[in-house]
């Protein structure tokens, strides 16, 4: 009985308990709504966090890949590329499908082209105006024989680098491959056009003329035809030139430039062809008083200082060329030309002095070190890097080895009569 009393009893607490929770617990209270302070705060927490994953897997990452251990920074880039990093804005999080690119490029033997494919296209959608990831890309279809792809690619670089004639050459060369010898010869042309010293893609352009059936003969002997029937058309005379700069008939070509230049004496294209057609003929003070001419219309003209300094360098004035290098250098500090031409002025100095002595002394071999050194530099800007690796692979056996730098710790830089002009 006593028991039963205690279990009413406690029936009727429960009862009433619930009666008060029903009433009271069961309406949840409103929250209390956050201040922007606080809203902030907790926002700026979560970028930090963000930010903090991003340094550290950056920073391993990269470390490898400085020394180019592909294959354990690869795990980094990864993870970097697949976790949420929405809203933290760092460059880094645009660049790194480049990186990632490489590594899978890089791991030899175990090359993974099709993964390196969809980072740098994912590369591209962080960061257009990013050249290196058309670069891979070209490559990549190229060697896998998807040339019409590998020409977009390279099309597009020379939107975003418009004054190299790497790409046009690139471009030739695809669509040489899918037979359009049209397009393959106007992008041999404009290839030129941009870098009319190139004998290299001169070379190439009368290859390739003979590949698709012009004549250049035939082409040279209409324009000719058009010179004499209209001789004041500036256009005909330029065309004409052009065409015997293909063939490397660089005086006939400069009798035409002038008579364009007499008729038009601002006419940079002219002018700049005839610069050039001077130098090919050893004519260095007329193709300086050009490049000089140039200067007057544009004294910003990076690339006619340093054809000015090669026109000097090979007069054997190195402090001459040297000075308009650094001309050029203090307009545009990134130009990839300016370091290649500086690598050109104290290769030249070292060909000729080892060349004299008849014999190559540590001075010659420390200003071949200056020229890899600039090399090294041009390597930096698109424009320049594949000019400066075949330079690199010229001058690398000649730099210094361990045993001469052995032989003479106390000296770093060349000190000879004969290259008393290097500061």
């Amino acid at each position: 009985m006593h028991k039963t009393k205690q279990f009413a009893l406690f029936i009727s607490l429960v009862t009433i308990f619930m009666i008060f929770f029903l009433i009271n617990g069961c309406v949840t209270p409103a929250p209390k709504e956050m201040t922007p302070e606080q809203l902030q705060a907790i926002q700026d927490s979560i970028m930090q966090v963000k930010k903090d994953s991003l340094n550290l897997l950056w920073s391993l990452g990269y470390e490898h890949y400085k020394q180019h251990n592909y294959a354990k920074a690869k795990p980094y880039f990864r993870k970097i590329a697949f976790m949420d990093f929405m809203g933290l804005k760092d460059r880094r999080l645009e660049k790194v499908y480049s990186y990632l690119g490489t590594c899978y490029m890089q791991q030899k033997p175990e090359a993974d082209p099709d993964s390196a494919e969809w980072a740098h296209l994912r590369g591209i959608d962080q960061l257009p105006d990013y050249p290196y990831n058309y670069e891979i890309l070209g490559y990549i279809y190229e060697t896998r024989g998807d040339y019409q792809k590998a020409v977009d690619m390279y099309t597009v670089l020379t939107g975003l680098v418009p004054d190299t004639s790497l790409y046009w050459v690139k471009i030739s060369d695809n669509e040489m491959a899918l037979d359009n010898c049209d397009e393959a010869l106007a992008a041999i042309r404009q290839a030129a056009t941009i870098d009319p010293q190139n004998k290299d893609i001169l070379q190439k352009m009368s290859e390739r003329q003979k590949e698709c059936g012009v004549d250049t003969d035939e082409i040279i002997k209409s324009l000719e035809q058009l010179v004499k029937q209209e001789p004041d058309n500036v256009t005909h005379q330029i065309d004409l030139a052009r065409n015997y700069i293909e063939i490397l008939e660089f005086q006939k070509a400069a009798t035409h430039l002038e008579a364009a230049i007499a008729l038009q004496p601002e006419n940079l294209t002219a002018l700049d062809m005839l610069g050039n057609s001077y130098q090919e003929t050893g004519q260095y003070s007329k193709a300086v008083g050009i490049y000089q001419k140039i200067l007057e219309f544009n004294p910003d003209d990076v690339g006619a200082l340093c054809n000015m300094a090669v026109a000097y360098s090979s007069m054997g004035n190195y402090t001459s060329a040297l000075s308009r290098v650094h001309k050029a250098q203090a307009i545009d500090p990134t130009y990839g030309w300016a370091f290649i031409t500086k690598g050109m002025i104290y290769e030249a100095a070292a060909d000729k002095c080892s060349n004299a002595s008849g014999k190559l002394t540590f001075d010659d071999k420390l200003t071949y070190e200056l020229a890899y050194n600039e090399y090294q530099k041009a390597t930096n800007d698109i424009r320049t890097r594949s000019e400066a690796r075949r330079r690199i692979g010229y001058v690398k056996p000649l730099i210094p080895t361990k045993a001469d730098l052995f032989m003479h710790k106390n000296q770093v830089r060349p000190e000879g009569p004969c290259y008393e002009w290097i500061p």
